[in-house]
């Protein structure tokens, strides 16, 4: 999934992309004074079981563009469930506005 920031008046709208299906629950919240991304990851829903197996997952963000791939937050890892909770909060430290309207969130599961 990515998730593009749009400025609106003094709030950001975001447009979602959905590469794959399943069910991700998301906050993501914006301190415009700080600079501060926080992408809080709940729990997901709906992944497969594999070779028999419930996966075990974690969930993986980029703030794109990032060629350095510095960008890379991850959470701990779920073992054997397909309904993972991770109740972790992911922060980016953004320098100004512009900086978040020039971005993509990249939000992806992996097991």
């Amino acid at each position: 999934m990515k998730v593009f920031f749009t400025k609106g008046t003094s709030l950001y709208t975001c447009k979602l992309q959905w590469i794959r299906t399943g069910h991700i629950f998301l906050r993501l919240t914006y301190d415009q004074q700080d600079g501060d991304l926080n992408v809080f990851v709940g729990h997901v829903r709906g992944l497969k079981i594999i070779n028999g197996q419930a996966p075990d997952s974690y969930v993986k963000t980029y703030l794109r563009p990032d060629p350095q791939r510095s960008s890379k937050r991850k959470t701990h890892v779920v073992k054997n469930t397909q309904m993972p909770t991770f109740n972790e909060e992911l922060n980016y430290q953004l320098l100004s506005d512009t900086n978040l309207v020039n971005r993509a969130l990249e939000v992806s599961v992996w097991n």
